[in-house]
C-alpha cells in the first residue's frame, strides 16, 4: 500500500500551497534608490551612502513638499560643503544632482540650477541621521558643529 499515498500527500501539499497564493497581486511602487555623499574632506574620498527602502520614500515625500527659495549659501573652500544626492531624478524629475547645504536644496537639472528651501535644514538633517552617522562618525560630528553654528 505504499504506491499511491506518497502521491496523494504531493498533491495535497500543492493544492494547499496553490490555496494559500493570494489570487491576484500586484507589484508594488518601486522605491527610489539614490547614493548621498557628504562634501567634507579634502585630498580623500568622502563618506557616502545609499538612501533606500523607507528612507528613500521619505527623502522622496521631503524634497516634492521644498517650496522655491533664494539663492544657496555658497559653500566654504574647506571643511563641511553640503550633502550630495547623486541621481537625483527619481527624487526631482529631470535633476541629476542636489547640494543640500544650510537651509537650500541646489539642484543641478537639464533646464539649469533652481534653488528650494529646507526650512529648517530639514532634509539635510534627516540625510545625517539615516545615512552619515551610520558610515563615518567623525564627518556626522562635523556636520554637528555646522548645525549648531548654523541653525
Amino acid at each position: 500500500m505504499r504506491g499511491p499515498a506518497p502521491a496523494v500527500a504531493v498533491a495535497l501539499l500543492a493544492a494547499a500551497s496553490i490555496a494559500m497564493q493570494p489570487a491576484c497581486s500586484f507589484p508594488s511602487p518601486p522605491r527610489p534608490v539614490v547614493f548621498a555623499e557628504a562634501d567634507v574632506y579634502s585630498g580623500r574620498a568622502n563618506p557616502g551612502w545609499t538612501v533606500s527602502g523607507r528612507d528613500s520614500v521619505t527623502l522622496r515625500r521631503m524634497v516634492a513638499a521644498l517650496q522655491p527659495g533664494g539663492a544657496a549659501p555658497t559653500p566654504p573652500g574647506l571643511g563641511y560643503r553640503g550633502i550630495l544626492v547623486h541621481d537625483a531624478g527619481q527624487l526631482l524629475p529631470r535633476c541629476y544632482e542636489l547640494r543640500v547645504y544650510r537651509g537650500a536644496v541646489d539642484a543641478q537639472c537639464e533646464s539649469g540650477a533652481r534653488t528650494l528651501a529646507d526650512p529648517g535644514r530639514q532634509v539635510e538633517r534627516f540625510l545625517a541621521e539615516t545615512g552619515l552617522k551610520r558610515v563615518d562618525a567623525s564627518a556626522y560630528d562635523l556636520v554637528q558643529q555646522d548645525f549648531a553654528a548654523a541653525p
